[in-house]
């Protein structure tokens, strides 16, 4: 029985219409206490108490869901304060509400219980842990009493399509963790061209045979050592307009090597692009 008392709201003074219960529970009854949506909360979560100093937050009734009432204020905050066992709340009923009397019957037989709210893009919650570090209370409501160990937490959000108070039961447990950003998905590195055939071939006609055959075809003449000679011959000259064909020095080979070596690297970069 004194579980079914910590779960419902009760009156303390019913011809003031003033109740109390168990608000925001720090016990829960999944493991590690948390509560129905996975997270939990204790003492050092931040409920920004200091928005409202002197009490005085509104009560609606199922979170402003249901179709008739609303967001009808059917009662204010008296105080507030904390034990073990979480915050609790006093809070005063509007008896001239015209639905003040059905209101009072269902807590008279315990089938309300108190639930929490708080503003959706200000709440913060661990990711690792679950541990709900930021929620600022701005609300309190009832809600038909679901029978669980602890009172219902709910978070405002102005998506929400909540038609009927019943559901609310079920659909308070629906993603949670949409209050949590998902980390952005690492993009696929992009392959590398695979330029190994093409650094060989480049490297194969820097070969002095190949720079040879293909001087050659450019029009180059060989000429030939002698034994006698002073100084060494050209390795290869070059055909002319002129009568005489101009020779290929060893300084001009050397020359066109680089010149063929910039022009392998240049090949490269743009297969590497």
């Amino acid at each position: 029985m004194a579980d079914k008392l910590e779960t419902a709201v009760r009156f303390i003074d019913k011809d003031e219409g003033i109740i109390s219960g168990l608000i925001v529970p720090y016990t829960g009854p999944l493991p590690d206490n948390k509560d129905l949506l996975g997270t939990r909360f204790d003492g050092k979560t931040d409920l920004a108490l200091d928005w409202f100093p002197d009490g005085g937050r509104p009560g609606l009734y199922a979170h402003g869901f249901d179709e008739e009432l609303e967001t009808e204020v059917i009662g204010r905050e008296i105080r507030s304060w904390e034990d073990d066992k979480g915050r609790w709340l006093e809070a005063q009923l509007d008896k001239a509400h015209r639905y003040a009397g059905e209101i009072m019957d269902l807590v008279d037989r315990g089938a309300l219980a108190l639930s929490s709210a708080a503003v959706d893009h200000l709440v913060k919650i661990d990711r690792a842990t679950r541990h709900v570090d930021r929620w600022p209370w701005v609300e309190w409501s009832l809600v038909p009493n679901p029978g669980n160990p602890e009172a219902l937490i709910y978070h405002v959000r102005s998506t929400d399509a909540i038609k009927r108070t019943p559901d609310i039961a079920i659909r308070i447990v629906e993603d949670l963790d949409a209050l949590v950003p998902e980390p952005e998905p690492v993009p696929e590195p992009e392959p590398v061209p695979d330029v190994t055939a093409a650094i060989r071939s480049m490297l194969t006609s820097m070969q002095p045979s190949n720079l040879h055959a293909l001087s050659v075809e450019m029009g180059a003449t060989c000429t030939p050592e002698t034994s006698d000679a002073t100084e060494p011959g050209p390795i290869i000259s070059i055909r002319a307009d002129a009568a005489d064909p101009a020779p290929l020095t060893d300084e001009d080979l050397q020359a066109l090597r680089a010149s063929m070596q910039d022009v392998a690297i240049s090949t490269v970069k743009d297969l590497l692009k």
